[in-house]
């Protein structure tokens, strides 16, 4: 007797970028090394999407400056996603960011959805109340169960390392360092992969435990004493 064709219902992968478009952000060409990085990144997002069959795989953006605004908002197919380049200004919002992702995932979620993917990328400190707004974070089942990834951007002395790791509570590497416009593409395309596809494959009961294990990150290819640095 024949088997029927039975197509298995997709599940949604919502990934998330909060971005840091503050003032600082000016500085030796970050803002332009961001806007290139993401938009590098989406041919490999692609790719990793075609290996997770099953997986529905949306792009959303926040960016963060004197306020938190949505840059890519409802979430886009990664198949159909264009960046549009962004521009530094202001302070450094990180917490609100944090709310409008928490005030998304409490609200429209999908109960069925795989573990969310938050890229937080930041050269700064926070100047709002980021200490809140993580508590919040923590308190919400979809911010625990998320693969949180955080990447410095600059000088290494000049990063607030304490509040990147904060962000990545539970997860079980460390904060990621960008020294230079090479690192921070390269973090992205690495975080834009492997978080896919750890998602899609460590949580077939719907995700309800811990976020995934994650393979380790690339070591950066070169170490630049002058020119291309943050």
């Amino acid at each position: 007797m024949p088997v029927p064709n039975l197509e298995i219902a997709k599940r949604t992968l919502n990934f998330y970028y909060l971005l840091d478009i503050s003032g600082s952000m000016k500085t030796n060409g970050r803002i332009q090394a961001l806007n290139q990085s993401v938009r590098q990144s989406i041919p490999k997002m692609v790719e990793a999407s075609k290996t997770s069959p099953n997986a529905e795989l949306l792009i959303h953006a926040i960016t963060f400056g004197s306020t938190a605004d949505w840059h890519v908002y409802p979430g886009v197919a990664v198949e159909g996603f264009v960046w549009q380049d962004v521009c530094a200004s202001g302070a450094t919002s990180m917490g609100a960011a944090i709310e409008k992702f928490c005030d998304e995932v409490e609200k429209n979620m999908p109960p069925r959805a795989l573990p969310p993917v938050l890229v937080l990328v930041s050269d700064g400190h926070p100047t709002d109340d980021f200490d809140r707004s993580l508590c919040r974070l923590k308190g919400t089942p979809w911010g625990r169960k998320a693969i949180r990834i955080a990447i410095g951007m600059g000088p290494r002395h000049e990063i607030d390392w304490g509040t990147m790791e904060r962000f990545m509570f539970e997860m079980d590497f460390q904060p990621l360092h960008a020294a230079n416009s090479a690192d921070l593409a390269d973090y992205i395309r690495w975080a834009s992969t492997v978080a896919i596809n750890a998602s899609s494959a460590g949580s077939s009961s719907g995700g309800d435990g811990l976020a995934p294990h994650l393979p380790a990150a690339p070591l950066p290819q070169t170490i630049i004493e002058c020119g291309d640095v943050f």
